[in-house]
């Protein structure tokens, strides 16, 4: 079999309810880092030896290049939203947390294994062969630089069914806070007070975040094409005008500028970033589907929607946008629908299977459904 046709024999048994957009993102993300760390690596030899040089050291016009390319933005984006459904339908069969948390970390973790083990042999191989140790220590930073990003993904995965119940609640006002909390602490490690680790909370509240947005769309709640242009935009807008009036470097990875590394630790212009490349993928995407739209059901005369909750967006292909349905083209969900935060569940989504009494996840908890 080739691998092609094992590639299509795994699409053929995917559900159908599955957000096969994120998985592209996901794929083409790994492929972006790949490419981003060639290209950035600029080796070269002088009197003999190999110096390694930055390519945004050597043509700092390079910089721009990282608006695109510098995609953590795009993994923890991606991450809410896989979380906020993996949570949920753990929720909905009634699994430990404990017992969700251990699935998600092995799914992470045990990829890693290989390339320790492989490359801590080679590194000792090359070292007792009498390669130059310097070399040795820049390999191994070139290697093992894209998994730095794995501490705090743990630790906002960790989170989630915190930062969930709070994007639950509040809406929009949670991604707010922590967003301002991430300015917060630019100003205070950035200025004249000597609390530099200060910024070493933003690893939280940065990445936090950007992974809350996840939850948004997830919860189909970041409006049409229209809404996610003008995000894009936006935040296009307030990424230029920090680096052209603020302190921050135009380079979007770790290359220290004026004393200032946008990423290490993250800084207020990764969290405008996040929000003018969420907001262009989003928009160039296929629109929400049924399992995207987890609290985009009729309410209707069955039942009240949270006090956060806007009214439900539904994706008009024909008009190529996203539109607030009219009642007589509001989803119910019938014996056929599989939604975010139950996607394990067969239909009947007011109550769990085997007549469980366990509570139902906030984001359903108040929703009554029709079976077909």
């Amino acid at each position: 079999m080739t691998t092609y046709q094992h590639a299509r024999r795994l699409a053929e048994k995917t559900p159908s309810d599955r957000n096969r957009y994120v998985d592209f993102l996901r794929a083409a993300s790994i492929l972006v880092v790949v490419l981003g760390h060639w290209l950035m690596a600029a080796p070269q030899m002088q009197t003999g030896d190999l110096q390694v040089d930055f390519l945004l050291s050597a043509a700092p016009w390079t910089g721009y290049l990282t608006w695109v390319l510098q995609v953590m933005p795009i993994f923890f984006l991606v991450g809410g939203y896989a979380n906020a459904v993996s949570w949920r339908s753990s929720q909905g069969k009634g699994e430990a947390y404990g017992a969700w948390l251990r699935a998600r970390l092995r799914r992470l973790l045990l990829p890693v294994l290989p390339l320790l083990a492989v490359w801590t042999v080679g590194a000792y191989v090359l070292l007792q062969s009498g390669l130059d140790p310097e070399l040795i220590r820049i390999g191994s930073q070139g290697a093992f630089i894209p998994v730095w990003f794995l501490a705090t993904y743990v630790m906002v995965v960790a989170l989630t069914p915190v930062t969930l119940r709070a994007w639950d609640r509040f809406g929009w006002k949670s991604l707010i806070a922590t967003g301002a909390l991430a300015g917060l602490m630019d100003l205070i490690s950035l200025g004249s007070l000597g609390l530099a680790d200060m910024g070493f909370l933003n690893y939280l509240f940065v990445w936090g975040t950007v992974h809350g947005l996840g939850y948004a769309w997830a919860d189909s709640r970041i409006g049409g094409v229209t809404h996610r242009l003008l995000a894009a935009a936006g935040g296009l807008v307030a990424t230029a005008a920090l680096v052209y009036f603020g302190p921050y470097p135009v380079a979007m990875v770790g290359l220290v500028t004026n004393g200032v590394n946008n990423s290490q630790p993250p800084k207020v212009t990764l969290l405008t970033l996040a929000v003018f490349q969420a907001g262009l993928i989003l928009a160039l995407g296929p629109g929400p589907t049924l399992a995207d739209q987890g609290t985009g059901l009729d309410r209707g005369d069955h039942g009240q929607r949270p006090d956060h909750d806007p009214l439900p967006v539904a994706h008009d292909r024909d008009g190529d946008r996203d539109r607030v349905p009219s009642p007589s083209r509001r989803l119910r969900a019938g014996s056929g629908h599989r939604l975010a935060g139950m996607v394990d569940d067969p239909p009947g989504l007011a109550r769990r299977p085997g007549g469980s009494n366990s509570p139902l996840p906030p984001h359903l908890r108040q929703v009554r459904t029709t079976r077909s």
